[in-house]
Parts: C-alpha cells; structure tokens; sequence
C-alpha cells in the first residue's frame, strides 16, 4: 500500500520544495482509527514553519488520484491517509500477480507475516 501512495506524497514535496525528499516516512498509525497509513514528513519541515500549516500545503499539493479516500491532519502535524477501494483493487492485483508468478518471497501465513511490499 506505501508502493501506491509514496509516489504521490514525493510529487507533493518535490512541487513545493524543487527537489525529491531523501528520506519519507509512511507507515501504519498505531491506532487504525487514523486512517490506513500515516507520515510525519510536515513535522520534518527544519523549522521552516508551523507543521500543521505544512501538512494542509503538502495534501493540497497531492496530485489528483484514485487513491487517497480522505486526509487528515492531527496532532501536531501528522497526515492521515484512508485509502480508497481502488487503491485496496490495485495492491490486491499486484499480489495476485506476484502469485501467479511464484515470486511470493517469504510467506508465514501462521504468524500473519509476509515479505511482500
């Protein structure tokens, strides 16, 4: 799910700063009320301004998609994402496509863990 959305949060931040992040954290929020993944790269701003204010910049530069449901801002900055059904049809595809191809990686259904990104 990153894989779909990471692209998108890069082009917010190279249209706003004229260079692609080195570093862009986005992962699962520790309470799945917020949202499907979140990132803290507003907080990150090096004190060039309120990191709220920097998080509405950063959803309104998110070019158009299919699949970003919702953002949220909360807390001192961080962006929420609920993803859409579209983007659950993509990721679904994508491993099913990996299974056709037998190239699973590791795969320990009893543990509920897999190495597929």
């Amino acid at each position: 799910m990153k894989d779909l959305i990471r692209p998108l949060l890069e082009a917010a931040i190279t249209g706003m700063t004229g260079k692609k992040p080195d570093e862009l954290h986005l992962e699962p929020p520790s309470d799945p009320q917020h949202g499907d993944l979140s990132t803290n790269t507003a907080m990150k701003g090096g004190g060039a301004g309120n990191p709220r204010e920097i998080a509405q910049k950063l959803i309104d530069a998110i070019p158009k998609n299919t699949m970003i449901e919702k953002t949220e801002i909360a807390g001192p900055g961080f962006i929420n994402f609920w993803l859409s059904d579209d983007a659950y049809r993509q990721a679904f595809s994508k491993l099913v496509g990996k299974m056709e191809e037998g190239n699973l990686g590791k795969l320990d259904l009893g543990r509920g863990k897999t190495a597929i990104t």
